[in-house]
């Protein structure tokens, strides 16, 4: 992408989806953007933290050469699309289904009830859950094991 097209990309996003941004270089760094603080010709300056750290604050100088893509960490709604890139172009206009004829009913004639659903198959019954064993059960083999452990001389 042209260095000018990131300009203008890095100009639609609002300040307040400014900390959602992220940014990947060609060098696979992927920085979490806080705030945008400087769109030069060639460059961004932003400030933020590399991916998978806690350092946040930190100021990365990206040249636009560098940015693989530029993404927003979070659900996007089709709103927000709307106002960052405006609206959608228009989709060719397609051929609305025609209706299904039906032929008319017969005069005099009784109009056919609907057809009634298939009835539901059977549900298989539940699972029986497994028993579990009484929790002093438990304690009793936990102590035994750890008595036997003990008892034992140690290897050599």
């Amino acid at each position: 992408m042209r260095q000018s097209t990131w300009v203008d990309v890095f100009r639609l996003v609002p300040p307040a989806l400014q900390d959602v941004l992220t940014v990947t270089t060609a060098a696979r760094l992927e920085i979490a953007v806080q705030e945008v603080l400087r769109l030069e010709e060639e460059y961004v300056v932003v400030r933020g933290r590399l991916g998978g750290t806690t350092d946040t604050g930190r100021v990365f100088i990206i040249p636009f050469d560098q940015i693989n893509y530029l993404g927003l960490n979070k659900l996007v709604t089709e709103a927000d699309l709307a106002a960052l890139f405006g609206a959608p172009p228009a989709a060719a206009p397609t051929k609305p289904p025609e209706p299904a004829v039906e032929p008319p009913p017969a005069a005099g004639a009784p109009p056919e009830p609907p057809p009634e659903p298939p009835p539901e198959p059977p549900r298989p019954p539940a699972p029986e859950k497994p028993k579990h064993e009484s929790k002093e059960v438990l304690l009793q083999r936990v102590r035994a094991r750890l008595a036997a452990a003990q008892a034992k001389p140690p290897p050599r």
